[in-house]
């Protein structure tokens, strides 16, 4: 609360001081320290998501990240307990303070894509077999113009990418998601806001909207192809990969389409059938899930078999 009431108040008079500048970053709003725990509100300062509410939704992204690697059970990784307050029209990302620092980082980007890093084995592993649970495709990325892949792979002096002017590798998550050996030896995600792929994006989508609309866990699980994070993301992207980030754009299209044209229908179509008196708005007759088990029974799994034949027939 006093992180919320002080905001308009000058720096010098606030109770918790912001440590933005020792933190770094330039996404979301301040950030401050109290209690071993990270606070930052999902506020849009730079400009970058198109508007507060845009910020506020990347944040429940990001949560929703968390809990997705955190349902996938692989041993020896390690997540931030994280939580969402919504207090007085702000939302405020809590979470838990990490034995990490910019010099632990040895797996995506914290930059923007400018300078990739693929320097763990480990990690690379623990990414590779959440994206295998998630459904999440494995693609090539390559830096930013004058930047760098930091990998353990154009290390070796064997590897035929070692002495290329432009040196791709391997992400099988978002390229800006971060993946740090602690200071205590443990492995870490964070950044987890773009794990999901985007919904698709057309001429009419707000620049930015890759960022927050993104494809639900349950959809990306259920896909019979895995997904990418970057699709219609400019990160990670270059002439050499153009035609491959095409064709993850055209997945995730098809996706998009498959539910916005089928699975969206037919799940309406199955409210009206089960309460056709519901017109008027008269909602007292609806039962939940615990008063009618067959709702509960009821999944998605139906919705994927019938929809699956008819866009394959």
């Amino acid at each position: 609360k006093v992180i919320v009431h002080e905001f308009h108040m000058p720096v010098e008079q606030r109770t918790i001081p912001p440590v933005t500048k020792v933190l770094g970053g330039i996404a979301g709003g301040e950030k401050f320290i109290k209690g071993s725990i990270l606070y930052k509100f999902a506020l849009d300062h730079e400009g970058i998501y198109g508007g507060h509410e845009y910020a506020m939704k990347t944040a429940a992204a990001e949560l929703r990240g968390v809990m997705a690697l955190q349902e996938c059970r692989v041993a020896d990784l390690y997540l931030p307990l994280m939580a969402l307050v919504h207090y007085r029209g702000v939302v405020v990302v809590a979470q838990s303070l990490l034995p990490i620092s910019a010099h632990t980082l040895r797996y995506g980007s914290a930059d923007g894509g400018k300078t990739i890093h693929d320097d763990d084995p480990a990690l690379s592993q623990v990414m590779a077999i959440c994206a295998q649970r998630l459904n999440l495709q494995p693609h090539l990325v390559y830096p930013g113009r004058g930047s760098r892949v930091s990998s353990s792979t154009h290390s070796d002096p064997h590897s035929p990418l070692r002495d290329s002017p432009v040196q791709p590798c391997c992400m099988h998550g978002p390229t800006d998601l971060e993946g740090h050996r602690g200071e205590d030896g443990r492995l870490y995600l964070i950044d987890t806001a773009r794990l999901f792929p985007p919904a698709a994006l057309s001429r009419s989508s707000p620049p930015a909207s890759h960022l927050y609309k993104l494809l639900r866990p349950e959809l990306v699980r259920n896909y019979p192809e895995p997904l990418c994070s970057d699709a219609y993301s400019r990160m990670g992207s270059h002439p050499k990969n153009k035609q491959a980030r095409q064709q993850q754009n055209r997945n995730v299209l098809e996706a998009t389409r498959l539910l916005e044209d089928e699975l969206i229908v037919r799940f309406c179509q199955y409210l009206v059938e089960r309460y056709p008196n519901s017109e008027n708005g008269d909602a007292d007759h609806l039962a939940t899930e615990d008063e009618n088990p067959t709702l509960a029974c009821h999944s998605s799994s139906s919705y994927w078999s019938s929809s699956s034949s008819s866009s394959s027939s």
